[in-house]
């Protein structure tokens, strides 16, 4: 009937609010103060029509577009093996465009645009690191130089104008690029990669905080389920950064070359 349903802890993480507000808000399948109708699943379990909640943020004062700066940085994360290959404990569940990406990266190298990569590691003994593997246990198996932590063959041999390495969520937090972006002048970010939910959010949100232009091209960034990917593309898209398709990314790198 339809085509997309988020849980009652989506849509309260969305609207801001606690799932029990929005249980005590609803009368006769609604949330008149929403605008949200209830969808019941045969088990009885709250559901919230996907559609309604795009309105809410379309109408809402979200989804303004901030648009594309005067220069760029191509910023990648996490598209290693781990990540990317079927059958890893880490591996994503939704499609990412690996052609859209090297589209990306081939007109970002024609337009001269900065390409950062950045992957996560597990440093042993290290006091984040530690406290993240008690909550995520799984990234214990991104050791700096496992080999299932190397970037995907796509992008194995691209030329990246910067490498890091971090322990942490956001591509920013103890890395050195706020000051390496200013210095060449860079007022946009453009993210791909992995996860959206996880550090393409967490680098977003930190990013707009230091005063850069986010895009994220859709078809380049993936998560652990097909709702989650949704569900933060809307939330993303509504307060942070644009959400942009490879093409328009594309022209606007060839608009860039032609200057």
């Amino acid at each position: 009937m339809y085509d997309k349903l988020l849980t009652i802890t989506e849509v309260a993480k969305l609207l801001g609010v606690s799932p029990s507000t929005l249980r005590r808000s609803e009368a006769n399948g609604q949330v008149k103060e929403y605008g949200l109708n209830v969808v019941y699943t045969p088990g009885g379990q709250r559901r919230y029509i996907f559609d309604e909640i795009h309105d809410i943020y379309s109408k809402g004062g979200f989804s303004s577009k901030v648009g594309f700066g005067q220069h760029c940085a191509l910023l990648i994360r996490d598209l290693t093996k781990a990540f990317i290959t079927d059958g890893s404990r880490l591996s994503i569940k939704t499609p990412i465009s690996i052609a859209g990406v090297d589209e990306l990266v081939a007109a970002a190298r024609l337009a001269e645009v900065p390409i950062v990569f950045t992957k996560t590691v597990y440093i042993e003994g290290d006091a984040f690191s530690e406290l993240w593997a008690r909550k995520f246990p799984a990234v214990k198996t991104l050791l700096p130089e496992a080999v299932h932590n190397a970037p995907i063959v796509e992008i194995a041999n691209v030329d990246f104008d910067r490498v890091q390495a971090t322990s942490y969520v956001s591509d920013f937090w103890d890395t050195g690029l706020v000051d390496y972006l200013r210095d060449k002048k860079i007022d946009t970010i453009i993210l791909m990669g992995a996860t959206a939910s996880g550090s393409i959010r967490a680098t977003t949100v930190e990013g707009i905080q230091h005063g850069f232009q986010v895009i994220i091209p859709r078809e380049t960034i993936g998560d652990r389920s097909q709702s989650l990917l949704d569900m933060t593309v809307l939330d993303l898209n509504a307060r942070y950064a644009d959400i942009v398709s490879v093409a328009d990314t594309v022209q606007h790198f060839r608009s860039l070359e032609a200057k």
